[in-house]
């Protein structure tokens, strides 16, 4: 026969992994209710939030492409956008925006072909957040960007900022046993892109891609939207003011 006090300290090592495993459940259930809640938040955001265009007045034109963080998803106003934001420094500036929520890499083609005959005095594109999760493949990339690059340097007389960011790879949307892959995916992008808008002499913006000194690792809460991915009005705001400040150091500018 088992003796009672071992019989009992069984017992309790039972229970400590029984309450431990419950634990361990509610932890995953809470993490996937998160997550689901933020990716309803996402969709609603991205059903809801327009490109910002405006019809100039005789001022530049500025063109803008790319996915959601080129339409400004996650901003409270249109206002708060890069869009609205460049409508707001140059009043009498035409903003003709055609980014598209959910769009990858391989859609700037369809975007510059609507306007592909058009002169702008800046063209600003944001993409390839999408192209991370999608596993978009390096030709691919490759294959899109240097058929794209040529027509938007013909457009702006290659005024172009090619803005590359790295907020998926840290984003609170994910759980933090995905983060290390977003992160190894989002990086291998950003040096695809660069490498190649170096072949083709296209100017980067870089968006805190580094881990070390990134606001939006020290103060997601308020730089990411509710959703959890998309920058905030104020994450927007952060980026308004580095790209043109890494923009004047690149003699990129409405001239």
């Amino acid at each position: 026969m088992i003796p009672l006090q071992q019989f009992i300290h069984t017992i309790d090592s039972i229970d400590i992994l029984v309450f431990g495993g419950i634990f361990f459940l509610s932890l995953i259930v809470l993490r996937v209710t998160i997550m689901l809640f933020r990716l309803s938040i996402n969709k609603v955001l991205g059903i809801k939030t327009g490109a910002f265009s405006r019809t100039g007045n005789g001022g530049k034109r500025i063109l803008i492409l790319g996915d959601s963080t080129a339409v400004g998803t996650g901003a409270s106003r249109q206002e708060d956008t890069i869009a609205g934001r460049l409508a707001r420094d140059f009043p009498n500036a035409e903003i003709i925006n055609i980014a598209k929520n959910g769009s990858l890499l391989s859609d700037l083609k369809r975007q510059i072909k609507s306007v592909v005959s058009q002169k702008f005095d800046l063209i600003i594109v944001s993409s390839g957040g999408n192209d991370v999760w999608h596993l978009t493949t390096a030709s691919s990339i490759t294959e899109t960007l240097l058929s794209v690059f040529p027509d938007l340097k013909e457009m702006s007389n290659n005024n172009i900022v090619f803005l590359i960011y790295n907020n998926i790879g840290s984003a609170p949307l994910f759980p933090s046993i995905l983060r290390p892959f977003l992160k190894h995916r989002c990086l291998r992008i950003q040096n695809k892109i660069q490498d190649l808008a170096d072949f083709a002499q296209v100017a980067t913006i870089e968006l805190f891609n580094e881990d070390r000194d990134n606001p939006f690792l020290k103060n997601g809460n308020d730089l990411f939207a509710l959703d959890g991915v998309h920058p905030s009005s104020a994450g927007y705001a952060l980026w308004y003011r580095r790209m043109w400040r890494l923009m004047i150091e690149k003699n990129k500018k409405l001239h």
